[in-house]
């Protein structure tokens, strides 16, 4: 599927940069107070099969679900990150480690446990606001344990995302 672009009424064109989605396993035995990487993709345009140029990610939708194999309470605690290429994934589970990378962090939330159906935590995001990135940049997803149980080996994550992207 290519990505096509959309007349924006005076910033440029928009490109769809399509639906990145995946089921991941690296929640096994995530520790309580713990921290996992749910993804970490550069932002690509998979018609040159590279990244984009330096840009403005214009918008962003998100649904994730994860499976922890245990009853876990309060749920789990996403950030959403654009880092600059090469950049190691900040630990951001603090309020003050939060302060100390609020130049990449660009969405805080906690996700919802289902209420009708498995029960189990579920986020999705609908962004309206804009987010700079440079060559070579990368969406980051972190997942934050806040629960006092850890999660069991089985535990899983599965997600989709796309966006709008402007280049400059």
């Amino acid at each position: 599927m290519a990505a096509r672009k959309r007349g924006s009424g005076g910033g440029g064109n928009v490109d769809w940069m399509p639906i990145i989605g995946k089921e991941e396993s690296n929640l096994d035995s995530l520790a309580a107070g713990a921290q996992a990487t749910v993804f970490d993709t550069v932002i690509a345009n998979p018609i040159v099969g590279g990244s984009y140029d330096a840009g403005t990610i214009v918008g962003l939708r998100l649904w994730l679900s994860v499976v922890p194999g245990t009853s876990i309470y309060p749920p789990p605690k996403l950030v959403l990150m654009v880092l600059p290429n090469g950049a190691t994934v900040p630990t951001v589970n603090t309020a003050v480690l939060l302060k100390n990378n609020e130049n990449v962090v660009w969405a805080i939330g906690e996700m919802d446990i289902q209420e009708s159906g498995n029960g189990y935590p579920q986020w999705r995001l609908a962004l309206d606001s804009v987010r700079n990135f440079s060559v070579g940049s990368r969406l980051v997803l972190v997942l934050f344990n806040q629960s006092a149980i850890p999660f069991s080996a089985a535990a899983i994550a599965s997600y989709l995302v796309d966006a709008y992207v402007r280049e400059r």
